[in-house]
C-alpha cells in the first residue's frame, strides 16, 4: 500500500512541476519569449542561455526571469518527491512500530 501511495505521489509531484512551469509560462508577460521560442519548456539546457541572452535586451527582464523560475521548479521537483519519500518511509517505519514519537 504504501508503495502505492509512494509512486502516486512521486508521478502527482512531477505532473504538478510541469503543468505549474507550463501556466507560469502561458502568462502574457511571457509573450514576446514563446514568439521567438525562447521559452520552450523546463530543460535546464534552454533555461540556462537566459543569463546572457544579448540579441535584444528589452526581452532580457523576462528571459531571466521566467529562467529563476524553471530552474526553481527544475531543481526543486526532484528535492520535493526525495522529500515525499522521506516522508512516507517515515510514517511507514512510525506503523510498523520500528519508530516511536
Amino acid at each position: 500500500m504504501m508503495d502505492a501511495l509512494r509512486n502516486i505521489g512521486m508521478i502527482v509531484i512531477f505532473a504538478g512541476t510541469i503543468y505549474s512551469f507550463h501556466k507560469i509560462r502561458q502568462r502574457p508577460e511571457y509573450e514576446e519569449l514563446r514568439k521567438r521560442n525562447l521559452a520552450r519548456n523546463l530543460n535546464v539546457i534552454f533555461l540556462l542561455p537566459a543569463f546572457w541572452y544579448k540579441k535584444e535586451p528589452a526581452l532580457k527582464p523576462a528571459y531571466v526571469k521566467l529562467a529563476k523560475i524553471g530552474l526553481v521548479h527544475a531543481i526543486g521537483a526532484p528535492f520535493g518527491i526525495l522529500g515525499y519519500a522521506l516522508l512516507l518511509g517515515v510514517v511507514e517505519l512510525y506503523l510498523n512500530g520500528g519508530f516511536s514519537l
